[in-house]
């Protein structure tokens, strides 16, 4: 049985976010600040990461925070 691809694009704002789950991302994924690898980062804070997850888990859609060691 075949699985169907995820889509998943980056987020780098929360209106960002918004429009990767509207416009049909499965999942998104985005980062605090000092925790992305982005050359240029613009993050979510952390008040945004939590609105951005009620928002995608609300439509269905999954939020990937990302990480660094």
């Amino acid at each position: 049985m075949l699985s169907c691809p995820e889509l998943l694009s980056p987020a780098g704002s929360l209106e960002a976010l918004k429009y990767a789950v509207m416009y049909g991302a499965d999942a998104v994924y985005c980062a605090l600040p000092r925790f992305g690898m982005r050359a240029a980062p613009v993050n979510l804070t952390i008040g945004e990461l939590h609105d951005g997850c009620i928002f995608a888990h609300a439509r269905g859609k999954k939020e990937q925070p990302a990480h660094q060691r």
